[in-house]
């Protein structure tokens, strides 16, 4: 009786996991170079620059992601509050990222209504690192000035006021 439902993928696993790790392999041969040259830049950014972002390399100050890779990481080991303060749209990034992985890899269909979410948490985005660098810059983490960068040595009057 279960037999059949096996072979035709409709309640057994193997099929459905062989259909999942297809999706998957298929966007590692179509993205290998790309994420390999992406995490080559972000490993000698950080071993050279000390940090990934190019915003406050080259600017000093904090771009509207700062602290998201914190924020995921505290998420992920269940330290909400420390997320929270890294980057409280990092929770919403996160879901937008379930989502489009379960649509495409498990469901094997398009992450209908992705593109708006970007969008929409985007702006979000922006308008929360507004607020905060209104009201907690300089001096929380992240919201901080980092001296010694790009503009900071080309332009002699670019620096923040004490």
């Amino acid at each position: 009786m279960s037999g059949s439902g096996e072979k035709n993928g409709s309640s057994g696993n193997p099929c459905a996991l062989r259909k999942l790790g297809a999706r998957i392999a298929a966007d590692i041969r179509q993205f290998w170079l790309v994420a390999l040259i992406v995490a080559v830049i972000w490993f000698l950014s950080d071993r050279i620059f000390g940090s990934v972002c190019p915003i406050p390399l080259l600017t000093g100050y904090p771009c509207p992601g700062c602290g998201m890779t914190r924020a995921v990481w505290y998420l992920f080991t269940g330290n909400w509050q420390a997320s929270w303060v890294s980057n409280p749209t990092a929770v919403l990034w996160v879901a937008g990222v379930v989502y489009f992985c379960a649509m495409r890899y498990i469901w094997g269909r398009k992450a209908v209504g992705a593109g708006i979410y970007i969008v929409l948490v985007a702006v979000l985005t922006a308008g929360v690192h507004v607020y905060r660098m209104c009201t907690l810059f300089p001096g929380q983490e992240p919201l901080i000035y980092r001296t010694g960068n790009l503009l900071e040595r080309l332009v002699s009057f670019y620096q923040i006021t004490k």
